[in-house]
């Protein structure tokens, strides 16, 4: 997923942004209580989302090569306030910064996110029954309110996604089924994979109401579907949300080619959308996932993620403010 030959697959494995209105609401250890801690209203009212960050915004800074230039999911935290986020959905490729099977990890991170009132949403890829319970019920215990996960890529085929509709189905089901006394949804991204229409046959194949859609403001341009389009098909099935902004072309075989933006700099109509999701569901939690592409210097690339977080969060914060 990058103007110089990463595949998306492959790219998985400065003034504030201006205060947030943080929440006040405990750490979970349950299943039986929904996440505390909206962000305030906007200058209409007509909202009440809460803006967080998916850590693969970050992922160079993460995953750098080079110890001098990378850092770990601790970092984020300590600089999350600074951009005015209140929350992370981490990634599942970062999942091991935060190993699901470490309580001492989990135990600090408890002890990190707790004074601050933040939330953290686990993330995933697939749908396993299993997997996906147990990171359902840690989304719970840290006030998340949807466990993200998603089926395949801008790489498959229409035979594979049409497969992917049909198994998914039934491990979405059995994992929401598994966890329905908890207040989290599982929420399945449009991942560059599906068309709007495609999802939408998926979740209504699931048919449970703890199964929603993530929506991505700007993977639906990896199949040449309209972002505002795809917004009007999926916002009343959205349990998430990702912002993206940014310009797509297509190499004459079809080959997608991307060129990162600040929220609304690039194509996609970021304040169209979020005005259509809130006309549904104005309380949900929000992450930027507005990636930069990587170069060959390592430390440039990790510098200029952050300088684009901050941007990106800037801008989040005034689209939301004039809503």
């Amino acid at each position: 997923m990058d103007n110089r030959g990463l595949s998306r697959r492959e790219f998985l494995t400065t003034s504030a942004a201006g205060a947030a209105i943080l929440g006040t609401g405990s750490m979970l250890t349950g299943c039986s209580q929904p996440g505390a801690g909206l962000a305030g209203k906007g200058r209409g009212g007509g909202h009440r989302f809460r803006l967080g960050l998916d850590t693969y915004m970050l992922h160079r800074t993460l995953t750098a090569e080079d110890p001098k230039n990378r850092r770990d999911l601790w970092w984020v935290l300590d600089h999350l306030g600074e951009v005015g986020l209140t929350g992370l959905q981490i990634d599942p490729s970062h999942f091991k910064l935060v190993p699901g099977d470490d309580e001492a990890s989990l135990e600090r991170l408890e002890s990190v996110v707790g004074p601050k009132g933040y939330y953290v949403e686990f993330g995933m890829g697939g749908w396993d029954h299993k997997r996906m319970a147990r990171r359902v019920r840690l989304t719970a215990r840290f006030g998340g309110k949807a466990l993200r996960t998603f089926c395949g890529s801008e790489t498959n085929t229409q035979e594979e996604l049409a497969n992917y509709i049909k198994w998914a189905a039934p491990g979405l089901r059995q994992a929401a089924e598994m966890t329905e006394d908890c207040d989290v949804y599982i929420a399945v991204e449009n991942h560059g994979d599906f068309t709007s229409a495609q999802l939408k046959e998926l979740l209504d194949l699931v048919g449970h109401p703890r199964v929603g859609a993530c929506l991505d403001t700007g993977n639906s341009l990896f199949r040449k579907e309209d972002p505002l389009e795809c917004a009007k098909v999926l916002a009343p099935y959205a349990r998430s949300m990702h912002l993206k902004d940014w310009f797509m072309t297509h190499l004459p075989d079809g080959t997608p080619q991307w060129k990162g933006a600040v929220l609304d700099e690039g194509e996609v109509p970021i304040a169209e959308i979020l005005t259509l999701v809130a006309a549904h569901h104005p309380d949900l939690y929000i992450a930027l996932e507005n990636p930069v592409q990587p170069t060959g210097d390592e430390a440039e690339t990790v510098r200029r993620e952050w300088d684009h977080l901050v941007a990106s969060a800037a801008a989040a914060h005034r689209i939301l403010a004039d809503l």
